[in-house]
């Protein structure tokens, strides 16, 4: 695992990823979202649960990353160390990102060193859409975190097609992929490859260690900030028998990049290699007869292996050795039972079993090895009581047992659960509602910290919390040549954590884990869109936050929690036409997103503070020969706005990228 990054990022984290496998078309197991235009974002896979769902055509916008696509969805807060190579994560309503599950298809990403994931390492061009649950994670995740989850979906193979593309970007970005499909019956067969390449050498403002004296700032260029990256997907799904399906994934990826240093101190010689190679074989089966059956039984495998190799021959990075070598290995089971109960609702039985290892080997320094097994158990009942009202239960017991130095645990129990309910009023209407408990237990990292500059504590707590929340969402559409949609939501919520593993200073150049006591989370989020004309969208989104610290005796009189922006604002236009014959012209797009975030503080203390910050991106796509070629160009901070991230790291000011692609 890229253990160096962590260090580099100091509060931040870094990526265990894993694999997809969901058996597609048996019941419930998959939810497919049609209308590539519609403005409605309240559909997902859990009825009860305030969700958003980010759309295709929103994920294909050149030089964007997963999380560009996620900056913007109501009560999400990104945060990002560099170009779009580097760290990159998102928490949901306050909490964070370790606290939130980040799943591929299903299957969660969050490592075991730190429990985030990082977003910058998940292929942006292999999803179909994202969806995010704000209140606690639907009955498919494997954790109930208080951050909700986030669900990115990658795109299966339908019918027989090849394609292909080339991007380019300001700051030596460099892209190039391609795809091919083969569909045979109920057969199919999807293989994808992408390199990308930057030099990320964009300008920022270096103080040299003087924040108050503006007279020896100088504009610098980052050094040492080059990647190289290579990623291939192969997805296989086919029918062996009427109702039952089988679906295989494999994803192989290597990144190569340099270290630029601690925030925007340089680093000249530090390098870091990540590797990862993942499968997944899930099969749905059933197991009752008739024509539909009531019953469905599915089973995935999966396997992760990860490595990392951090070099640092000068010590610029204060890691206390000069290489750290890191892997990681994930073998998990699950098994699931769903059986229809006609109008009694459906229930559900679900099992899994999973086996993780982290080893990491310093030049200078003892070694690591530490070891975790989980097993859990989980059921959901789902009544659609009536034709407008649906009440959801579920609960999870679940028990980890982990070693490592020192340490050799036993079991520990930790129960979880979430009730819900939602009410369909009239047409269009929905009202729904949610309380639950979460627990998070401390990664391996955490406990054993990671090297010399990010210790461990075997005293660690797991977080628990409670969560709830109430809304309303309305949505209106019309046919016809004039054709129209609209919707509008409102979500107001609540979280109360206690024991949060957050960190402090320890000694000069490290840091270590700690239990904070409890916290008290309030907000509110309102999206709201429409489309006219066929010609016109609009979409608004905001997030309004109150996050504070209610931990008895504290020392400081600041309450409010760091790195946590209080009003986040993001609006959407965008102008299109779609001519029937004009030079092979299908479609013509420009649009513009403006992003709001207000300041946050950057200490316990409440003394650092990270100002306030406004960007603007700009878009322009076109579309021929029914689609089978499509030009896309953006503009990202059109006014070149002084962005930072992560404690004031700086972000890259206005850049140009565009994109070539074809499919046929």
């Amino acid at each position: 695992m890229p253990v160096g990054r962590v260090v580099v990022s100091v509060m931040s984290f870094t990526l265990l990823s894993t694999v997809y496998a969901r058996a597609e078309d048996a019941g419930p197991v998959e939810v497919l979202v049609t209308g590539e235009r519609s403005v409605r974002h309240d559909q997902g896979r859990d009825e009860t649960a305030a969700t958003y769902v980010v759309r295709r055509s929103d994920l294909r916008a050149p030089g964007a990353t997963v999380a560009d696509a996620l900056i913007s969805v109501p009560g999400v807060q990104v945060a990002r160390s560099g170009a779009s190579s580097e760290l990159a994560t998102a928490a949901v309503r306050g909490a964070t990102s370790s606290q939130t599950p980040v799943y591929l298809a299903g299957i969660r990403l969050n490592d075991d060193l730190t429990g985030t994931a990082d977003l910058s390492t998940v292929p942006i061009f292999m999803l179909d859409r994202i969806e995010v649950y704000r209140g606690n994670a639907p009955f498919d995740a494997d954790r109930l975190g208080l951050g909700g989850a986030i669900f990115l979906e990658p795109t299966l193979p339908s019918a027989s097609h090849v394609g292909g593309g080339l991007g380019v970007g300001s700051f030596g970005e460099l892209g190039t992929w391609a795809k091919g499909t083969l569909r045979e019956g109920d057969s199919s067969f999807a293989l994808s490859v992408r390199r990308d390449a930057a030099q990320n050498d964009y300008p920022y403002l270096d103080d040299r260690g003087s924040r108050f004296n503006s007279a020896d700032d100088i504009v610098r260029s980052r050094a040492n900030a080059d990647t190289e990256s290579y990623d291939s997907w192969g997805i296989a799904r086919f029918s062996p028998a009427p109702h039952a399906r089988m679906l295989a994934l494999t994803n192989v990826f290597s990144r190569e990049q340099g270290v630029t240093g601690l925030s925007i101190i340089p680093a000249s010689g530090s390098r870091l290699r990540s590797r990862r190679a993942l499968g997944a074989v899930s099969a749905a089966v059933p197991c009752s007869g008739g024509a539909e059956p009531a019953c469905v039984l599915e089973l995935v495998t999966s396997t992760l292996f990860t490595d990392g190799r951090l070099t640092d021959s000068l010590h610029e990075l204060a890691l206390g050795s000069s290489l750290v070598d890191s892997r990681g290995q994930r073998v998990s089971q699950q098994e699931r039972v769903r059986y229809d109960l006609g109008s009694l609702g459906s229930f559900t039985l679900a099992s899994s079993q999973e086996a993780e290892r982290l080893d990491i080997d310093l030049a200078e320094g003892p070694a690591l090895r530490a070891r975790r097994a989980v097993v859990r158990g989980a059921g959901t009942w789902l009544v659609k009581a009536t034709n407008e009202l649906t009440l959801q239960a579920l609960g999870a017991l679940e028990c980890d047992a982990t070693s490592g130095p020192g340490r050799d645990a036993p079991c520990d129990v930790f129960p979880t659960g979430r009730l819900g309910i939602a009410v369909a009023p009239s047409d269009g209407w929905k009202i729904s509602a949610n309380g639950g408990r979460y627990a998070r237990i401390p990664t391996l990292g955490e406990l054993y910290g990671l090297s010399a500059a990010l210790l461990g504590s075997r005293v660690l707590a797991p977080e628990t919390g409670w969560t709830g929340d109430a809304g309303v969402a309305w949505s209106r559409s019309g046919e016809g040549p004039e054709r129209w949609r609209v919707y509008a939501e409102f979500f107001a919520f609540a979280r109360f954590p206690s024991e949060l593993i957050a960190y402090r200073r320890s000694s000069f150049a490290a840091v270590t884990p700690y239990n904070v006591g409890s916290a008290r989370i309030l907000g509110t989020e309102i999206a709201a869109g429409a489309e006219a004309l066929r010609a016109l969208r609009v979409e608004v989104s905001a997030t309004a936050l109150d996050p504070r610290d209610t931990t008895a005796g504290r020392s400081i009189d600041n309450d409010l929690l760091r790195l946590r922006s209080r009003l986040i604002v993001s609006p959407y236009v965008e102008a299109f036409v779609e001519p029937s014959h004009l030079l092979g012209l299908d479609r013509a797009a420009i649009a513009a997103r403006a992003f709001y975030r207000s300041s946050e503080i950057a200490d316990d203390a409440g003394l650092v503070i990270i100002g306030e910050q406004t960007s603007v991106d700009a878009d322009l796509v076109l579309s021929f020969l029914d689609r089978k070629i499509t030009a896309r160009a953006r503009v990202a901070d059109v006014f070149d706005a002084p962005l930072t991230d992560i404690v004031g790291y700086p972000l890259p000011g206005r850049s140009l990228h565009a994109s070539l692609e074809a499919e046929w």
